[in-house]
């Protein structure tokens, strides 16, 4: 049990110094802010879409109130 906890110690420091060494430029706080632009720009383009739809069915079909 002994032998198998420091072989994945050994393997941990290996993955640690990979890691260190692949600093890039992409990290989860850029992809965050990256996915966070593109749902916002999805959800603005859902919601004219929906407003220019609403209207174009109100042209289309008129409500006629001849009440007043």
């Amino acid at each position: 049990m002994k032998r198998i906890m420091a072989e994945r110690q050994r393997v941990g420091d290996l993955d640690e110094g990979r890691r260190s060494h692949a600093v890039g430029v992409i990290d989860g706080f850029f992809l965050s802010v990256v996915f966070g632009i593109a749902l916002l720009v999805i959800i603005t383009v859902s919601v004219y879409a929906f407003y220019n739809l609403y209207n174009a069915i109100l042209k289309k079909f008129p409500s006629h109130h001849e009440e007043l």
